[in-house]
C-alpha cells in the first residue's frame, strides 16, 4: 500500500516547502496542457522515479550522520545558517 503524498509530501516537507508556491500561471504548467495523458502519466513516472532517488540518497546521508552523533536538528540548524 502506497503512503498518501509518497514521495513528493516527505520531500516537501524537507525542502521548506513554504516557499515552493504554485501558480496557474507558471510557465512549466501551462506547458503541460497540450500533452497527452499517456505523456503525462510518463512524465510523472519520471518524476516520482527522481524523488524516490532523491529520498533514499537524503535517507542514505541521514543515517551516515546519525552514525557521526550529530543529532538531526544540529543538522537542520546549520543548514539553515548556511542559506
Amino acid at each position: 500500500m502506497k503512503a498518501n503524498g509518497y514521495p513528493f509530501a516527505p520531500l516537501l516537507r524537507l525542502f521548506d516547502s513554504e516557499e515552493i508556491q504554485v501558480s496557474l500561471t507558471d510557465p512549466y504548467l501551462l506547458g503541460l496542457g497540450g500533452r497527452t495523458e499517456k505523456s503525462l502519466r510518463g512524465l510523472e513516472q519520471s518524476l516520482r522515479d527522481q524523488a524516490l532517488g532523491l529520498l533514499k540518497r537524503l535517507s542514505a546521508a541521514r543515517d551516515r550522520l546519525t552514525g557521526t552523533g550529530v543529532e538531526p536538528e544540529q543538522i537542520a540548524v546549520m543548514a539553515r545558517l548556511l542559506r
